[in-house]
């Protein structure tokens, strides 16, 4: 068993390789990575203005392209999603400085989504490293930050709960905003329950980071893709653009109102031992 482990765990690096081209096999986390993403003001200012998803090394994680601490006290601050909850906590998001949210394939106790501040100038920086970025899900952060308060009433350890080699369920998914695959694996699991049903199923089912951004993308592709922006995407034509906006709110609201909905927790991090990191 042991050796099949270790092939899987190999397969999932060498396809994560040549499809990113990174064949980077640092660990999955460590101290240095909870502290969130480094600022290195020596560095030009690179930030996508679009929310995406990233890796470093084997690992996966979603990006947003707005961070809330810097849109307090104003009417930006909700309109980027800020307010929304996640639901293990009890948090709002904004709380949480969850410009990057991460779940951990290798982190048997992990009980709820992470959340790290990355960098003001690059994407994806992970800890001491750049990660890559697969392109901008051209879409407000109300929308992508509703889709990470949808996952986190399952994400809690036991609804969801990590596994490293459940990523091979995801190995023919991509992680750009292209909706071909996840459009034609929705019909088929269509064919046994609704694509909602099973994502937001309360039947226990392991999960790497690598499932984790693909249900994010399954999401978008279901329902959020109709709040799309412009390809050249600004704040003005996207994340502050009225309509587009409460698109995303009433995409949410249907959610809120929906079977898949929770009350909020008051669950405790098992990885950072507070409901809120900061």
């Amino acid at each position: 068993m042991l050796l099949f482990h270790c092939a899987i765990l190999a397969m999932l690096t060498i396809v994560q390789a040549l499809r990113d081209g990174d064949s980077d096999e640092s660990s999955v986390v460590d101290d240095t990575m909870l502290q969130g993403g480094i600022n290195r003001s020596e560095q030009p200012v690179s930030r996508s203005n679009g929310a995406h998803i990233c890796n470093n090394g084997i690992h996966y994680y979603l990006e947003h392209a707005k961070n809330c601490s810097s849109h307090r006290g104003g009417g930006r601050y909700e309109m980027l999603g800020c307010e929304l909850l996640e639901y293990q906590r009890g948090v709002k998001l904004g709380q949480l400085r969850d410009t990057q949210v991460h779940w951990y394939g290798g982190e048997p106790t992990q009980n709820m989504e992470e959340f790290r501040e990355g960098s003001p100038r690059t994407d994806c920086r992970f800890g001491p490293n750049d990660g890559s970025s697969h392109g901008v899900f051209p879409i407000p952060d109300y929308c992508s930050r509703a889709m990470v308060s949808e996952l986190s009433t399952v994400y809690d350890g036991s609804t969801r709960y990590t596994s490293l080699l459940a990523g091979a369920k995801a190995l023919a998914s991509t992680a750009n905003s292209f909706c071909g695959w996840n459009d034609m694996k929705r019909g088929f699991v269509g064919i046994f329950a609704k694509p909602m049903d099973a994502l937001f199923s309360k039947e226990p089912t392991s999960k790497a980071c690598w499932n984790f951004v693909d249900d994010w993308k399954s999401l978008y592709c279901m329902k959020y893709k109709a709040c799309r922006c412009p390809d050249d995407v600004t704040d003005e034509n996207c994340h502050f653009n009225n309509s587009l906006v409460q698109c995303c709110r009433d995409k949410f609201e249907e959610f809120r109102k929906s079977q898949y909905a929770i009350p909020p927790r008051n669950h405790i991090s098992a990885l950072t031992g507070h409901a809120s990191r900061y």
